[in-house]
């Protein structure tokens, strides 16, 4: 949606700002999110966090 805000509007400044607000929602809801995750589930969501990815997963070899 932001981007093509941006292409309506002809104008790369309005999907520079759309996208880091964005970004800045976003993170402002995962450390909300993550601290109730933590507060419910307590460590076993820690090794979760850990070995998994914020915004991409993680591409490592697992151990079989």
């Amino acid at each position: 949606v932001v981007l093509s805000y941006a292409v309506i509007a002809h104008s790369f400044v309005w999907g520079a700002v759309g996208i880091v607000t964005a970004w800045a929602g976003f993170q402002y809801r995962i450390h909300h999110e993550e601290t109730a995750l933590t507060e419910k589930f307590g460590e076993e969501y820690q090794v979760f966090r850990a070995r998994t990815g914020m915004w991409l997963p993680r591409f490592t070899q697992r151990k079989i």
